[in-house]
């Protein structure tokens, strides 16, 4: 016999987490994120949750037991993904292709940093190490960096696409320019 288990989450715990997601994703938070706004769009996102009032609490609570909600998580739609994956890419390379950067002859304190947009040290980093809002930090571990310094310096905009890919001779790097030393 299964036994029914229905998930319960308290929505101050998750403005919390939210307001701390968008402050780690880059996002200026100006003032407290509303509470009321982010239950309607939590419900209205996952339509078999209910709010339920309890004192001064808000929880939301899911219809579903735990089976259900797992079957349902595990049901995999490619198309959705592809067009997720396609849609993070943009917006990343989107921030990649704004920066300017150009190597003034000395290392700054946080030229690491400062060299790679927010949108893709969030992104490698919650390859890295999952999307946990919990477990991220407010400096950047060695190898985030590393890899999104990799990811810009061999970044590419290009000009014209052709049915096989890129006709040769028609891509240019991202704006940095080949200096010698």
């Amino acid at each position: 016999m299964e036994s029914l288990v229905a998930p319960i989450f308290k929505l101050s715990d998750l403005v919390d987490l939210y307001t701390t997601r968008l402050e780690q994703l880059g996002t200026d938070v100006a003032g407290r994120v509303h509470s009321t706004d982010l239950k309607k769009r939590v419900l209205a996102y996952f339509p078999d949750m209910d709010a339920h009032k309890q004192g001064r609490d808000v929880v939301l609570i899911s219809h579903e037991d735990v089976g259900q909600a797992l079957r349902k998580a595990c049901e995999h739609d490619a198309d959705g993904d592809a067009v997720h994956l396609a849609r993070a890419a943009n917006i990343v390379r989107r921030d990649m292709f704004k920066m300017k950067n150009q190597f003034g002859g000395s290392f700054e304190p946080n030229s690491q940093e400062d060299y790679v947009p927010v949108s893709l040290l969030a992104l490698v980093a919650m390859v890295l190490n999952g999307p946990n809002i919990k477990s991220s930090s407010s400096t950047m571990p060695q190898p985030v960096l590393t890899i999104s310094q990799l990811l810009m310096s061999n970044s590419m905009v290009r000009s014209h696409q052709h049915r096989g890919g890129c006709e040769p001779g028609k891509e240019t790097a991202v704006q940095q320019e080949k200096q010698s030393y």
